[in-house]
């Protein structure tokens, strides 16, 4: 078995086993600004459905700046249901569920080959 065959292996079966379904979310599509309340109406969100698992930074991967206390990174599946995620997570996103609400602040991807295999984000509330 080849290295990228058993890293994807690896990958579906921590996203299998211990994630969960989240709410993929963008917020505000569309809508107008209003400067006098500072509030965004109208427009709509593009939910979708994704496979994440959280898992916490190390005290040493803390530095107080860039990776503050009560970060995690959100690795997500690039596939739901044998489906590709209709958008490449990025800064500013949401994930939502589980009673739980985080923001995207980073993206890297998990790659075999030129296929993309999952998504680590990091995620702050």
């Amino acid at each position: 078995m080849t290295t990228g065959a058993q890293m994807q292996r690896d990958v579906v079966a921590l996203l299998r086993e211990h994630g969960y379904d989240l709410t993929f979310r963008r917020p505000s599509n569309g809508g107008s600004y209003n400067p006098a309340t500072g509030a965004v109406s109208g427009g709509s969100n593009a939910d979708e459905t994704a496979r994440v698992v959280f898992l916490n930074y190390t005290s040493r991967d803390i530095d107080g700046t860039l990776v503050q206390r009560g970060d995690r990174k959100a690795v997500m599946a690039a596939t739901y249901n044998g489906t590709a995620l209709s958008k490449t997570p990025q800064i500013d996103d949401e994930l939502r569920g589980e009673g739980d609400a985080v923001r995207i602040l980073s993206v890297q991807t998990i790659k075999s080959g030129s296929s993309i295999l999952a998504y680590v984000c990091q995620a702050r509330e």
